[in-house]
């Protein structure tokens, strides 16, 4: 078999042939190694959040985050308890707001602390 003589310059374009790449393949621009640089760190990207993420439960530790929650639970009946007794009063209040300006309200309590005859009776 004849043995074919090529240029250094025939070897770079039949390797970037095969892999794939155009003429130009073989040669590298400057922004070729940021792009593979940012294509790395997006691959990596998840990994380094779950592992930042484990840090700092790891670090931190579990605890304190139960220990708020439980207060929370705690302090939120607490709340709910006040609310409600807020609630009860209110609706109190209210209906003694709506007796008080009612005019024949008012005409039945002047007239049951009034005595039958005239005076006024004692509670």
């Amino acid at each position: 078999m004849p043995a074919r003589s090529r240029s250094t310059g025939d070897d770079a374009l039949l390797l970037a042939a095969l892999s794939g790449g155009g003429p130009r393949a073989g040669q590298r621009g400057a922004g070729e190694p940021s792009r593979r640089a940012g294509r790395s760190l997006f691959y990596w990207l998840p990994v380094v959040v779950a592992l930042g993420l484990f840090a700092q439960v790891a670090l931190l530790g579990l605890k304190p985050a139960l220990r708020e929650s439980t207060r929370l639970g705690t302090a939120e009946e607490q709340l709910l308890e006040r609310y409600r007794a807020e609630e009860t009063r209110a609706a109190e209040l209210e209906r003694v707001h709506r007796a008080v300006r009612d005019p024949i309200y008012l005409e039945r309590e002047r007239r049951l602390l009034e005595d039958p005859q005239g005076g006024l009776l004692r509670r």
